[in-house]
């Protein structure tokens, strides 16, 4: 494995593993990701994927421990056009778009794009993390 494709993260007094595998085949950033602990055992798995349709929209999915946390149509700009993000109680949130300020979005978005990060990725990471943001605090991270 590609050492690139492992992050190791401090936090307290644990250590986190991410590895991470890219999916070929996949819109940019597509990965299935695995976080492990130092005794080898398994956190979480994660699947980030996006996949062009017809429309030239992205398909985008993300699932975690195989469940599917959004699916959503999202454009090649990062605007979402139609998608749900599902809630551990079953419920879901409808994502279609919504009139209001998104300045701040706009310019993350822009931040990210411009490292590289693909726009469909940074949308769905976004809605994602604003969902359910970990209260840990990370105190170093670097490659592996």
């Amino acid at each position: 494995m590609d050492k690139r494709h492992i992050l190791k993260v401090k936090s307290f007094n644990s250590e986190f593993y991410f590895v991470y595998y890219p999916i070929y085949g996949g819109e940019n950033s597509s990965n299935y990701i695995i976080t492990i602990v130092n005794d080898g055992k398994v956190l979480e798995t994660q699947l980030i994927l996006g996949l062009e349709n017809k429309q030239e929209q992205i398909h985008s999915i993300i699932q975690i421990n195989g469940v599917t946390q959004i699916d959503a149509q999202v454009s090649q700009n990062g605007k979402i056009i139609s998608g749900y993000k599902y809630l551990p109680n079953g419920d879901k949130i409808d994502l279609a778009p919504k009139v209001g300020v998104q300045s701040f979005w706009s310019c993350m978005n822009n931040c990210l794009a411009s490292q590289g990060v693909a726009a469909w990725a940074i949308t769905v990471l976004g809605i994602l993390c604003a969902a359910g943001c970990a209260a840990t605090e990370v105190q170093d991270v670097m490659l592996v």
